[in-house]
């Protein structure tokens, strides 16, 4: 395995910062799928990088304390997972809280909760339902405040799906912009008996123009050709053709 293709992948590990969760693909831009997975089972063995589940991965944080690895952080796992097989994060209830940096400063007798930037939460709040990922197949119906997509490539039926969960606000995060924009702009949806009968009706009338031009300057060059020729040329060359035709026949 080469060395300066390790040492890439492994520099850029050391970038993202101890407690980040990464998949192979991060790192398509240097290497094959192969050579990837080779370099990241040989910084496994060595020590240096910690393999959480099949194709997951990440640079463990040390407890200056203790001396030993800390758990890997779920929520960057869900994170990386997600990014890998295009889900959608959608936050809800406490770790939606904390994405935002709530801090609860009381909770008055009827279960109001009460937030240091003077919000108050009602009483129901305390009843979440966890979601840390779901795909926007599954976000169909559902209503939230803030929705972060996160997608390489969607069809514009999906796209709108996912962007119109969000009451308030939508982010989109993605590594491929141009790919994203040109994958939303084009529809999955089906097309209907005569939208498919207009295209097959423009299809056969352009082969049929095709052919006809086609037949048109065959008969130009033939007679160009046969007014060119002598009567004695013409006859040899109709009897010529007239012994391949028999030639042909009899085979």
């Amino acid at each position: 395995m080469p060395t300066a293709m390790k040492d890439r992948i492994w520099a850029r590990i050391e970038a993202l910062g101890p407690g980040k969760a990464f998949i192979a693909k991060d790192f398509l831009d240097i290497a094959s799928r192969g050579s990837i997975d080779v370099a990241l089972a040989s910084l496994t063995s060595a020590g240096k990088i910690r393999r959480i589940r099949r194709g997951l991965y990440d640079l463990p944080i040390m407890n200056p304390g203790l001396g030993g690895e800390l758990s890997p952080d779920i929520d960057e796992a869900a994170r990386t997972i997600a990014r890998r097989i295009r889900w959608i994060i959608i936050p809800d209830g406490p770790w939606a809280a904390n994405l935002v940096g709530l801090t609860v400063s009381g909770v008055d007798p009827e279960g109001r909760i009460s937030l240091e930037d003077g919000r108050v939460l009602p009483a129901g709040f305390r009843h979440f339902t966890h979601g840390y990922a779901v795909t926007a197949h599954r976000s169909q119906g559902q209503s939230v405040d803030a929705v972060i997509i996160s997608g390489d490539g969607m069809r514009k039926e999906l796209f709108y799906v996912a962007a119109s969960r969000g009451r308030q606000s939508v982010q989109v995060i993605t590594s491929d912009k141009e790919s994203l924009r040109e994958s939303v702009a084009r529809s999955s949806a089906r097309k209907s008996a005569s939208e498919l009968a207009r295209k097959a009706g423009n299809v056969l009338m352009r082969s049929a123009h095709r052919g006809i031009i086609a037949a048109r300057q065959l008969a130009m060059r033939l007679s160009m050709r046969e007014t060119e020729l002598a009567p004695a040329e013409i006859y040899q060359h109709e009897f010529r053709k007239e012994q391949r035709r028999e030639r042909d026949f009899g085979r």
